[in-house]
Parts: structure tokens; sequence; C-alpha cells
């Protein structure tokens, strides 16, 4: 899994750094071929675009990366993002992208010495009613709570000393087969990955209940933006 600041579509500035005009820029397309050099590279966690978006970049011949945006704390909509990595032990493995928001009441109900939640909700209340803030950084329902299913680079079960499961690779989802990168049928309701999601979404609700003394949010919606 590799971690940074840019995201593949942030690539793209072609001129000399002037501190070091000798070393050319590394853009979108070199970066991306360059990656997928290395089957072992199966997620790609980045940001600056400050939105919610997920993103196949399948590898010619087979298998290839996923990779995931998640908005900023700064603006709207402030969400974190959970990823966990698991082995199906059928030859495939899901990628788990899981949104969090932070443990703010969805209204804020004062200020003062020692409301750190309230304060958090007022930061979240002036981000959607920002004139400047972009909307649509909540991204589209498959850009959310996500399973992302792709062929194991090697044999995880050979690698741990185990025997190999008998038997074919999952289809992913209802277009993929064993190769592919797919993504399930969530935010639909898939049943491959809703018992998955559901476990981690109240596991991530309780340690942030008990790191805030707080209950999470309940789902409202901040006040509508002025006109």
């Amino acid at each position: 899994m590799l971690f940074s600041h840019h995201n593949l579509a942030s690539l793209d500035n072609p001129a000399p750094d002037p501190a070091r005009p000798q070393v050319p820029r590394v853009t979108a397309a070199a970066f991306e071929a360059r990656l997928h050099e290395f089957p072992n590279v199966v997620l790609w966690v980045n940001g600056h675009s400050h939105v919610n978006r997920v993103a196949p970049h399948p590898r010619p011949g087979g298998g290839g990366f996923w990779e995931v945006l998640t908005a900023a704390h700064v603006d709207w909509p402030q969400q974190a993002r959970i990823v966990e990595l698991a082995d199906n032990r059928d030859g495939t493995l899901s990628i788990f992208g899981t949104l969090v928001e932070h443990a703010a009441p969805a209204r804020p109900t004062g200020i003062g010495p020692g409301r750190v939640l309230d304060l958090a909700a007022w930061s979240r209340e002036l981000s959607f009613n920002d004139p400047q803030a972009n909307l649509g950084a909540l991204g589209q329902p498959g850009d959310r709570n996500v399973e992302l299913v792709l062929p194991a680079p090697f044999d995880l079960r050979a690698a741990l000393g185990e025997t190999p499961a008998a038997g074919a690779a999952r289809s992913a989802g209802s277009s993929g087969r064993p190769g592919q990168l797919a993504r399930t049928g969530r935010p639909a309701g898939a049943a491959l990955a809703a018992a998955a999601v559901a476990a981690t979404a109240a596991a991530a609700a309780r340690r942030l209940a008990a790191a805030a003394s707080a209950d999470a949010l309940d789902g409202d919606e901040p006040r509508t933006r002025p006109g």
C-alpha cells in the first residue's frame, strides 16, 4: 500500500524544478506505468483534491491497483476513512474503505471553555456554508463506503506456509472475473461486503465514542446554505 499527498491526476506539471532543473519531472502516465511494474502494489491512498473518489487502475494483462482519495478535514465534508486489506483466501483481496465522521454533534449547541465537540460542530457547519465549498467533495455513492476486489499478487497462503485453498478465485462483483479489478455492489447492498463494512463502522463508532466521550454523528445534515 502506498500513501502520499498528491494523487495521480495532480501529477500534471511538466515544468522543471528550479532547484533541480536537471532532474526531469515524473508526470501521471509515467508514474502509473512505474507502479504497474510492481504487482505487489494493490492500493494507493492519497488526497490533495479534498474529495472522496475511488478509481481503478488495471494492469495490462491482469491485476492492477486501486486509488482511494479521501476528503480533507479542513473542508466540507470533514471526513476520514478507515482502510482495511483482507485476504479472501480464494486468490483475491478485498480493500474495505469506510468513511468516518468526527464525533461532534450535527448542530452546535453553544461555545465556550471545554466545549471541544461544539467547536468541531461549528467547524463542520462553517465548512458547509463556505461560499467556495465544493459540495461535490462528498463524492458519488461508489466513492464512499466500498469493497474493492482485485486478484492477489501472489499466493498469500503459501507465503504464510499454509495449504492453498482449492477451487477458482471468487468472481468479483456482477461483471468481474478472476484477474480483474472490480467494485462490488456497494452501496446497493451487496451481501458480500455488508457484514464486514457494518462491523468496521460499528467498531469505529465505539472507538470514537470512547475517545471523545460522545456518541458518533447521528446523520443529520448541517443547516441549509444561505442563498
